[in-house]
Formats: structure tokens, sequence, C-alpha cells
């Protein structure tokens, strides 16, 4: 669906919009795969594993939900079209249920730890410090 969109854009000439989009999946790749300990999260079994709360995920659980708006909002206004620009924001907040979906039914299961992260990490609005900060509940 991205590179679709990436090409309706490039063929409507609204190259602007693709710089920023770029820079957002970056932002994505960089949260999900480097900000992760790679071998803990992807190679082996999750089954009692400790929640990473370092960097973007000790500021707020889910940070990947800002990156993955910012890179198709601004897929959705490259290419020009309200139609568009209504199916990135569609996608961006099934993006969002999906991850409630996880926080609340799956990593409770797959990470020991994740009822102790729920309450000392918000949701989506990150804390600017480490420390303090109540977590917040959708």
């Amino acid at each position: 669906m991205g590179l679709r969109l990436i090409l309706s854009a490039w063929a409507a000439g609204e190259r602007l919009w693709l710089a920023p989009a770029v820079l957002f999946l970056a932002g994505l790749i960089h949260t999900l795969f480097f900000a992760l300990p790679f071998d803990d999260t992807y190679r082996r079994e999750a089954d009692g594993h400790k929640v990473c709360r370092a960097g973007a995920y000790g500021r707020c659980r889910h940070p990947g939900i800002w990156w993955f708006f910012g890179c198709f909002t601004c897929l959705g206004l490259a290419c020009g079209g309200w139609d568009r620009l209504l199916l990135c924001l569609g996608l961006s907040a099934l993006n969002l249920g999906y991850a409630w979906y996880q926080d609340r039914l799956i990593f409770v299961k797959e990470f020991s730890d994740y009822e102790d992260y729920r309450k000392t990490v918000p949701f989506l609005i990150p804390k600017m410090r480490k420390g303090g900060g109540a977590a917040d509940d959708l």
C-alpha cells in the first residue's frame, strides 16, 4: 500500500510531501528495528521476556504510532486528493487500534513485566524526561 501511494504521489508530481514522509519512515524503521534489542525482540521466543524501557520505549508505549501517522499523512497529502488522505488517516486509525489491541491483550501475555510497564509509561503521549510521570489509559 505504501509503495503504491509513493508511486501515485510521484506520478502526480506532488513531491513536496515525499521528503517528510521519508523522514517519518526512517523514524518508524529506527523505532521498530534499531531502538529495540534485535535478537531479544525478533529472533527469540517472547514468553517471559522483559519489556524494553530504553529510549523512545521508556517515554511512551508504542512510539511507532507517531512515525506511522506522520509518514502516511504526508503520503496522503502528496497524492493530492481527499480520498487518498482519508485512506491514509484510516490506515493510521487501524494502526492505532492494533496497538491498543496489543497493549491490552497480547503484550500482557508475552512480557512478564508488561503490567508494571503500563503503570509507569504512558500509552501515546511521551514523557519528556525519564523518571516521573503517570501512565494513562485509553
